[in-house]
């Protein structure tokens, strides 16, 4: 048992299905910071459930973090599930923070004008970009008459 933790999430005796037989059967989380961080990748985890919002969640993390956020898989209520990635996380350089950071802000729809528009069409987001220009993801605008 831990002695310093401030939570300590029990497991079953057994690995789970997938876990090799390194399996430790508590884990400790130090600070509230770590449990709150666990708590803050179930809900994300939960929204990613949803089919709609993948492709922004495989834009904004790095692929070592993406895979391990795969990994837990749906609806995880305990938050044992979510201490691998609080660690991948407090353990990511600042090259992988200044990147996710880049990445919120390209799919971040309230930056600016609230609704970009060309046109007839409201833009999106921004679905990929290069050396020729850049293709976004839009809605045709009808004027209401």
């Amino acid at each position: 048992m831990c002695s310093t933790a401030l939570w300590v999430v029990e497991l079953p005796d057994s690995p789970p299905c997938g876990m090799n037989e390194s399996f430790t059967p508590c884990i400790c989380l130090q600070d509230e910071a770590a449990v709150f961080k666990a708590h803050l990748f179930m809900a994300l985890r939960f929204l990613f459930s949803m089919e709609r919002n993948r492709k922004v969640f495989k834009r904004l993390f790095p692929p070592n973090l993406f895979a391990a956020f795969i990994d837990i898989g749906h609806y995880q209520f305990s938050l044992a599930r979510y201490s691998d990635l609080v660690q991948r996380w407090d353990a990511m350089n600042e090259k992988a923070r200044n990147s996710m950071a880049a990445a919120l802000e390209e799919i971040n729809l309230f930056k600016g004008d609230a609704q970009r528009k060309v046109r007839d069409y409201v833009i999106l987001e921004l679905l990929g970009q290069g050396a020729f220009g850049a293709v976004y993801k839009v809605m045709v605008v009808t004027p209401r008459g």
